[in-house]
């Protein structure tokens, strides 16, 4: 959490969001996997598995 608030410290804007899915999370997980990686040259973040 530190490194966080050293960048909100230093004026960057942090925009977060959240949705929720009621019917089938785990599937909605991973079509929003898919989507990251097609717009990420095809890889998730490090703490994404």
């Amino acid at each position: 959490m530190y490194p966080l608030w050293a960048l909100l410290y230093f004026g960057w804007e942090l925009e977060y969001g959240w949705r929720i899915e009621t019917e089938s999370p785990a599937s909605l997980e991973e079509d929003l996997k898919q989507m990251y990686k097609q717009t990420h040259n095809d890889s998730l973040p490090a703490n994404c598995i």
